[in-house]
C-alpha cells in the first residue's frame, strides 16, 4: 500500500496493491450546500468532481463526514441523517455527487469519496 500525488485534484491517492499488480484508489471531499436557513432548506444538494481516472464500470463510495463546516457542527450529519451517492458518471470527465437530507436541512456539508 502507497499513496501517489494527484496533480488533477491536488490530494494524495491510496494505491492497494494486489500480487504482481495494482489497483489505484482516488479519495476526494467535497462540500455540498444545502442553501440558507431562512427558508430555503431542501432535501437534495449535489456538486460536479473532475475525474479523469472516471469509467461507466467505476466504484465510487460516497459518506458524510462528520466534521464541522462554517454551518455545522460534527454531529449535525447524524443527526440530519446526511446520505450521498455518485451518479452521472461521464467516462474520462466527471462524476456528481447527490447528497440527501431526508428531513430538509441548511448550510453546507462534507462529503468523503473514495473510487476505483
Amino acid at each position: 500500500m502507497s499513496f501517489k500525488y494527484n496533480p488533477f485534484t491536488g490530494t494524495l491517492d491510496l494505491v492497494i496493491s494486489s500480487g504482481g499488480g495494482g489497483t489505484t484508489t482516488y479519495s476526494y471531499q467535497v462540500t455540498v450546500d444545502f442553501g440558507f436557513p431562512s427558508g430555503n432548506e431542501g432535501d437534495l444538494a449535489s456538486t460536479t468532481v473532475s475525474a479523469s481516472w472516471v469509467q461507466s464500470n467505476s466504484v465510487i463510495v460516497c459518506n458524510a463526514f462528520s466534521g464541522a463546516t462554517p454551518d455545522h457542527d460534527p454531529s449535525d450529519v447524524v443527526i440530519e441523517d446526511i446520505q450521498a451517492y455518485a451518479t452521472n458518471i461521464i467516462p474520462g470527465v466527471s462524476f456528481d455527487v447527490i447528497a440527501l437530507a431526508p428531513q430538509n436541512s441548511w448550510g453546507r456539508y462534507l462529503i468523503n469519496i473514495l473510487g476505483m
